[in-house]
């Protein structure tokens, strides 16, 4: 249906004379875009229904962010009975209205970071010396992380933000379940999460976070919700503590379902953590 509604309206543009390039098809492809690619040099955007090369186009882990649209929709968050591995204090789903937003499908990423915050790099402070711009940016605290993508904002026409934790909780759950996958098998959990579990059972796999987009994707098209590096959302729970969501490789599965969080210091970086963006359309 989006490619007979972008063909027709190609077709209309044709016919009276108007430009491909112009402001109605621009307005026409923003409508029926999947993804929205922004420039973090120029913050300008592109909106693409598919990207074929999303894997292997290294620049989608430097100078571009590439960010899934998710519709405005009801979504339930919490855990259900019989969820795998839930805390009695997550039991209790409700629902939820979420707004319509771009989610971005990768960690930012050190290389990306760096371009938001130039002369930054928090993950060496802490002790990480990996040079490998590819790997999940870690070490800023949530307010640093909302001070670098404000400022950022400030000066470029688009505006990247941290996702509350009902946004990142409701991306995370887009098949309803707490992980999207089966976290009690082994195959499944080495395919979509760099946890402890599959790390011990990979030949060759070291310790520490790995480039981003190495696992499957989930439903709406996301990497490394689970594991990888710990997330930062823009919530503060009621003892004023910054909510974390996903686990990082160095947790077990478990603490990587989509209804755990933990709470450390808004002020506080840690080499586990990191973010991903998304902004409003």
């Amino acid at each position: 249906m989006r490619s007979f509604l972008l063909l027709a309206a190609t077709l209309l543009l044709s016919a009276c004379g108007g430009d491909g390039d112009g402001a109605l098809s621009q307005a026409v492809a923003e409508q029926h875009a999947d993804y929205r690619i922004v420039d973090l040099e120029t913050g300008s955007s592109t909106y693409r229904s598919t990207i074929d090369d999303l894997e292997v186009n290294p620049s989608y882990r430097d100078r571009l962010v590439v960010l899934r649209h998710l519709p405005e929709r009801s979504a339930t968050i919490g855990a259900a009975d019989g969820e795998p591995f839930a805390d009695d204090d997550e039991h209790g789903t409700h629902p939820v209205a979420v707004a319509e937003c771009y989610m971005a499908v990768f960690e930012l990423t050190r290389a990306q970071w760096q371009r938001l915050n130039p002369g930054s790099a928090p993950w060496t402070v802490l002790g990480i010396t990996d040079g490998d711009g590819r790997h999940p940016a870690t070490g800023m605290s949530q307010i640093e992380a909302e001070t670098a993508l404000a400022t950022w904002s400030d000066h470029h026409p688009a505006h990247l933000a941290l996702p509350s934790a009902t946004d990142w909780e409701a991306a995370a759950r887009c098949a309803g379940g707490a992980f999207g996958f089966d976290p009690t098998q082994p195959s499944a959990t080495g395919r979509h999460a760099r946890v402890r579990e599959s790390l011990t059972t990979e030949s060759g796999s070291s310790s520490g976070t790995a480039p981003v987009g190495q696992r499957a994707a989930n439903g709406w098209g996301l990497y490394d919700l689970h594991g990888n590096a710990a997330e930062l959302t823009s919530t503060l729970d009621a003892d004023a503590q910054a909510l974390v969501h996903g686990g990082s490789w160095s947790d077990p599965v478990a603490a990587t379902r989509a209804t755990n969080t933990v709470g450390i210091p808004p002020q506080a970086g840690h080499p586990l953590v990191g973010l991903r963006v998304m902004l409003l359309p």
